[in-house]
């Protein structure tokens, strides 16, 4: 946010997207609608702060919907939402009442979580893959560096496998089965361990095991909360936190269901309408394609809308955690928006969906993503060349795919300052 502010980045709070619209004219850009949201009561307000908190605590606790509700099975460990295009959402009129206004575009980006609504009425497709049964629990507590304690922790990461574990082994004793556990020292003591389901039935946590789903066996009134803070209170300590650190006020403990992965099919799709503004459309084709009788080089106002963070790829823990891959699909789409500027359409998306799949074609681990000191927005810096290459073949092998010319010739750190954009 500071980093934003500093580059002139205007941030509006409180505000809603009711859709997007196009003028007449053909040329000016395309308009979010935008609704300003009333505060129920005066920001700052003692009363107003508690309800914040309270509400923020809810929320905490609140856990996911069952994934699945709305999409169609395909085979027994898929699901697909086919969302349809809202053309209202296209057409959306500024309201002469509570403040509306516009705000132009020539670049759409979408961050707006797992359940996205733009998300759903611009028509991006999404599956679901399902999973062995996997559930974790996070846990924060306050961090208070005036204890030596506290002071001498070291993050640390233990994975399932072979070998004794002093932490791991402690646990076991406790009756605590973990298949992996992380600890974050930051701003605050950060845990998030897999746990198994007998830990925690054994520990009360859960009160009954009819369930056909995790999302569904972690609904709220299932869930003793008592005994879940006692189980990470227990796991706090043996991992050698004092008993008296405090839990955080927010998300102080949580448990969450990541035996399935939620993925939209598109990264990046285009809204267009005709010169005189009219017909406006989502298209999902490449570009060079026709959208019925119509080139969309004959059409106007051709803009982008790249999907963000878990709108695009929804975290799934073994496969690396979803803050790496929200910050690079962010960075990835940055890029193509500046080759949409630079180089047009055609190009940014073909580059923003190879670097799409880029992401995609393994599962994520250390060793996929160069040195920090040599990134830069090209998505070409930041990916180790052998996994560009082998994402190269994959495509040009399984035609998923079209790999950018740029891509095509990119030979690795020597063939880097050759590559122009």
């Amino acid at each position: 946010l500071k980093t934003s502010l500093l580059l002139g980045v205007r941030i509006l709070y409180e505000t809603e997207l009711l859709g997007l619209r196009t003028e007449a004219d053909g040329e000016t850009p395309w308009q979010a609608v935008l609704l300003p949201v009333e505060p129920a009561e005066e920001p700052g307000t003692r009363s107003s702060i508690r309800k914040s908190l309270d509400s923020l605590k809810l929320a905490a606790l609140r856990f996911k919907p069952l994934k699945v509700a709305d999409y169609t099975s395909t085979f027994s460990c898929n699901w697909v939402d086919d969302a349809a295009l809202d053309l209202s959402f296209l057409q959306v009129a500024v309201p002469t009442k509570g403040g509306g206004f516009t705000e132009p575009f020539h670049v759409l980006q979408v961050a707006e979580g797992e359940w996205s609504s733009t998300c759903r009425r611009l028509g991006f497709r999404k599956t679901i893959d399902k999973f062995k049964q996997a559930i974790g629990m996070v846990v924060n507590l306050d961090y208070d560096s005036s204890n030596p304690v506290e002071k001498n922790m070291r993050s640390f990461t233990i994975s399932y496998g072979p070998g004794a574990n002093p932490i791991r082994d402690s646990l076991k004793e406790a009756d605590i089965l973990i298949e992996n556990i992380e600890y974050l020292r930051g701003t605050t003591h950060y845990i998030v361990v897999t746990l198994s389901k007998t830990t925690l039935f054994s520990y009360g946590v859960l009160k009954s095991d009819t369930a056909k789903w995790s999302e569904q066996l972690l609904r709220a009134e299932n869930v003793d909360m008592a005994s879940m803070q006692v189980l990470a209170r227990k796991i706090a300590t043996i991992i050698g936190l004092p008993e008296s650190t405090k839990f955080c006020d927010w998300n102080p403990v949580q448990l969450f269901d990541f035996s399935s992965r939620s993925r939209a099919y598109e990264s990046v799709r285009v809204i267009s309408c005709n010169k005189d503004g009219s017909r406006p459309v989502v298209l999902e084709d490449a570009p060079s394609k026709t959208d019925g009788d119509l080139p969309l080089s004959e059409r106007a106002n051709n803009a982008p809308v790249f999907l963000l963070g878990d709108t695009l790829l929804e975290p799934f823990w073994p496969q690396g955690l979803g803050s790496n891959r929200g910050f690079h699909s962010s960075v990835d789409a940055a890029f193509s928006s500046l080759i949409f500027k630079n180089r047009g359409l055609h190009e940014a998306m073909l580059d923003r969906r190879f670097s799409y799949h880029l992401m995609n074609c393994v599962a994520w681990h250390t060793g996929i993503i160069t040195p920090r000191k040599d990134w830069t927005a090209d998505p070409l810096t930041r990916y180790q060349y052998r996994l560009i290459d082998t994402a190269r073949k994959a495509a040009e092998m399984r035609n998923r795919v079209e790999i950018p010319e740029r891509v095509r010739l990119f030979r690795g750190e020597k063939g880097r300052d050759a590559i122009k954009y």
